[in-house]
């Protein structure tokens, strides 16, 4: 859909600042009527634009730069293991990542079970091989990333579980959003002192988000019961993974207190899980982004660079757009169209 229509709303109405040049289209045909752009920027609110020197700004916000939050509406049904009354500390060792207190260290190999099991899912996604969902063609191979992990591992500590605010890791790896996935069990008070016995939490929780794809309707985007853990483990244009993974011994506030649990948190960087676009794209013509370049066994790989294929603004009013700060990549609302139009100006290639 190409936009370069500049509106906003007041009071329910619709009006339009349609300076020079500037028309809004939709498969061809130019879009004029006020009711149907009114219905269309309802719909897809992140193509209201910036304000235009000169002209008043919008009065409703864009899209937000973070992804749809992931609540669960329930914790996820785990079946709850036999109790065990000893006390004892995770153990694995080996070759560990940065965490925070209280968080488990993840070895070498339990960071790369964990990006397996996530790159397994979606490469069934991206090979059509997911009853009722139809096959990905730009599905980016994922990797591990530290940064996010670790800051994954000092939310999993707090033992709560809730989502981050808001912006809560915006910049994080370098990405304006990040998607944030969340899990939790009772467990044994030593249910996690061995690198299989959290290989087994990790693919539980997976296994589960994974299976959301049951109540997640392609063609209207739509969940007839919890899905947007599954929309996000398989959100294509997400590059990076981080997990982490911590041991409460006297529970999780908000699923159970009083019982050894642990709770999983899985950052995506970057997130992109909004309610008006799709889970992944599947056009024909579609191909993989420069930043993983190669597609391999259905999914994009490789190193590329990130950005547009050519560096260049859409539009004479990128430089007015940024000395007001729409550039800025957190706590800005037009940041997700910004770098669109004018990645030249906003340094994103």
């Amino acid at each position: 859909m190409c936009h370069s229509i500049t509106a906003y709303v007041k009071n329910n109405i619709l009006a339009s600042v349609i300076p020079p040049g500037f028309k809004f289209w939709i498969n061809g045909v130019q879009v004029t009527d006020p009711a149907q752009l009114e219905k269309i920027l309802q719909r897809y609110p992140q193509f209201m634009l910036p304000s235009l020197g000169g002209f008043q700004k919008p009065q409703a916000s864009i899209t937000t730069s973070s992804p749809v939050v992931q609540r669960p509406q329930q914790p996820i049904p785990f079946q709850t293991p036999q109790q065990s009354t000893s006390q004892s500390r995770p153990t694995n060792t080996q070759d560990k990542s940065q965490t925070a207190s209280g968080a488990i260290n993840l070895s070498a190999d339990v960071r790369k079970f964990a990006v397996d099991e996530h790159n397994m899912y979606r490469r069934k996604i991206a090979n059509g091989e997911v009853p009722n969902m139809p096959a990905a063609t730009m599905m980016i191979e994922l990797m591990w990333s530290d940064a996010i992990a670790a800051k994954a591992s000092e939310w999993a500590s707090k033992c709560e579980m809730a989502h981050t605010p808001q912006g809560y890791y915006c910049g994080l790896d370098g990405y304006d959003n990040i998607g944030e996935n969340l899990a939790t069990r009772t467990t044994s008070a030593d249910g996690l002192n061995s690198d299989e016995k959290l290989k087994d939490a990790f693919q539980r929780a997976f296994k589960n988000w994974f299976e959301e794809y049951k109540n997640y309707n392609f063609a209207t985007r739509g969940c007839s019961k919890v899905c947007g853990h599954f929309t996000q483990m398989v959100k294509d244009s997400s590059e990076k993974l981080g997990c982490g993974i911590a041991m409460c011994p006297t529970g999780v506030k908000g699923f159970q207190l009083g019982t050894p649990s642990y709770l999983i948190v899985c950052n995506y960087g970057p997130g992109n899980n909004f309610s008006n676009k799709p889970a992944y794209e599947t056009g024909v013509s579609k191909k993989c982004p420069q930043i993983r370049p190669v597609l391999e066994n259905g999914l994009c790989t490789g190193n590329g660079k990130r950005g547009p294929e050519k560096c260049v603004d859409k539009t004479g009013y990128c430089s007015v757009w940024k000395t007001e700060g729409k550039c800025e990549m957190c706590n800005n609302a037009y940041y997700q169209w910004m770098i669109g139009e004018c990645p030249k100006t906003c340094g994103v290639c």
